[in-house]
C-alpha cells in the first residue's frame, strides 16, 4: 500500500477520488461528499494506493472552527479492515496534531461506525439532512403576519453560489427581517444555509415566513429539492422545517478525537 499527501489535488486525482467516493456511497447508501478543493475547505488529503497504482482509500482535513477540522473518508469496501483508514488517520494526525478531530457518520453504515468506536472516537452531536420536494408538495401553511407587510427579495442568480436572500419590511425595505444563503447541489437542487432573523425580532413568526416566501418562489423556478441540514440539538429550527413540510432524509452522527 502507498500512502501520499496532497496540498490540493490534480484535476486527475479529483476525478479519480470522486469515483472512490461514489462507489462508497452507493455501497453504504449515504451522501457524505468530500471536499476536492480549498473553495470546499479542503486543508490537506491522504490518498492511499493498491496495486497497480489503483486508488483504494481517500482522507481529506477540512476546516470547521479554531481548533476543529472534519475528516471525510472513503475506502473500497472490498478493502476494509486492512489498515487503510488507520494509515491514512495517523498520516493526517501528525500534520494536525493540535486539532480535534471531528467525524461524520451515516447511522446505518455499520463500516464506519465500527472503525471510530474502535478508534476511541466520543459521539458528539447528530445532524439531520432534510429535503423538501418542490415538483411533489403542498406549500405550508403558516399563519400571516398582522399588520405587516413583507416581501421577499431574491438574488441576481439563484444558481450562485452563497446566493443572498431578503425578507424585508414594505415600510423598511433597507433593514432585513430575515435572510438566507442558497448554493446549487445541482442545477434542480438547492442546499439552504444561515437562516437568520435579526435577535430583537424572533419569536415573531419572520422565520417561518422566510421559509414559506422561499418555498414559494422557487415553486415558480426550475428549481425541484430544496436540501438543508440542522443539529439535532437545535429544537427550534428543526421544528420550523418539520411544519414546513421538510423531511428526514439522513441522520449523521458526529464522533470527535
Amino acid at each position: 500500500m502507498d500512502i501520499r499527501s496532497y496540498t490540493t489535488l490534480s484535476q486527475g486525482l479529483q476525478q479519480s477520488v470522486s469515483q472512490l467516493a461514489a462507489s462508497c456511497r452507493a455501497h453504504d447508501n449515504s451522501s457524505l461528499s468530500y471536499p476536492l478543493s480549498p473553495e470546499e475547505g479542503a486543508l490537506g488529503h491522504y490518498l492511499a494506493f493498491g496495486s497497480p497504482q489503483k486508488l483504494i482509500g481517500a482522507l481529506a482535513v477540512s476546516s470547521w472552527d479554531d481548533d476543529t477540522v472534519e475528516i471525510a473518508a472513503f475506502t473500497l469496501p472490498e478493502e476494509r479492515q486492512k489498515g487503510c483508514f488507520s494509515q491514512l488517520l495517523a498520516l493526517a494526525l501528525e500534520d494536525f496534531e493540535d486539532y480535534v478531530f471531528l467525524f461524520a457518520a451515516p447511522l446505518g453504515c455499520k463500516d464506519t461506525l465500527s472503525a471510530l468506536i474502535a478508534l476511541g472516537a466520543e459521539h458528539s452531536h447528530d445532524e439531520h439532512q432534510m429535503e423538501f420536494s418542490l415538483g411533489n408538495s403542498l406549500l405550508p401553511r403558516f399563519p400571516s403576519l398582522p399588520k405587516t407587510d413583507v416581501s421577499l427579495i431574491p438574488p441576481g442568480d439563484i444558481l450562485s453560489p452563497g446566493a443572498r436572500w431578503l425578507l424585508v419590511c414594505g415600510h423598511a425595505p433597507d433593514s432585513p427581517v430575515g435572510s438566507c444563503l442558497t448554493s446549487p447541489v445541482s442545477a434542480s437542487c438547492l442546499c439552504l444555509h444561515q437562516v437568520m432573523v435579526p435577535q430583537k425580532l424572533r419569536g415573531q413568526g419572520f422565520g417561518s415566513r422566510l421559509v414559506f416566501e422561499l418555498l414559494k418562489y422557487l415553486k415558480s423556478t426550475d428549481i425541484l429539492r430544496l436540501a438543508l441540514h440542522v443539529s439535532g440539538d437545535n429544537a427550534p429550527a428543526l421544528s420550523l422545517y418539520k411544519k414546513a413540510g421538510f423531511r428526514i432524509t439522513e441522520t449523521l452522527s458526529y464522533y470527535s478525537y
